[in-house]
């Protein structure tokens, strides 16, 4: 795992930003308000990291979503969320266009996207685990979290395979 945090996969590539490293469903409280608005408050930091922002969108597109869901709004959530970005850094008077433009923000992703094979491989079993199966978080033992694929986890993982060939990645 250690090498892997070295790779490029985490090092910045045209912009740096400290990213949460375990950006997941799971790590993500929810309140719907009265009026209907939605608030999420990502929890868990202790996998916190100055990176590529592409590291945390990747792991939670390919660790939160099946095929189908990627192949109707892969792109409209990749544009989305740079959209955000430059809403986000305008407000805190920062020129996006300047910073991070959206050409450097696609190149980034192209060249960090494999990283959801990785993700994919060590999350999404992790993630469809049956509760029978899991893993007890009381032990040390990386050997516990070796976990047999159940048949969601299968069709996760074969999904992930066939949008990794759609986008030309494989």
């Amino acid at each position: 795992m250690k090498d892997l945090e070295s790779s490029h996969y985490y090092r910045p590539l045209n912009c740096a930003v400290v990213t949460h490293g375990d950006f997941r469903p799971s790590n993500l409280m929810h309140r719907v308000h009265e009026d209907g608005r939605l608030e999420l408050v990502p929890v868990d930091y202790q996998m916190m990291k100055v990176c590529n922002p592409a590291l945390d969108l990747m792991y939670y597109i390919f660790g939160g979503s099946d095929e189908e869901f990627r192949d109707k709004h892969y792109h409209q959530l990749l544009d989305y969320y740079y959209e955000q970005l430059s809403n986000a850094l305008m407000r805190l008077d920062v020129d996006a266009v300047k910073t991070y433009p959206k050409e450097a923000f696609d190149s980034d992703i192209k060249e960090i996207e494999p990283y959801g094979i990785f993700v994919a491989m060590m999350m999404v079993p992790l993630l469809t685990v049956d509760a029978e199966n899991a893993p007890s978080m009381d032990t040390a033992d990386l050997s516990d979290f070796v976990i047999k694929p159940n048949e969601l986890a299968i069709s996760r993982l074969n999904g992930i395979i066939h949008s990794f060939i759609k986008l030309g990645v494989l």
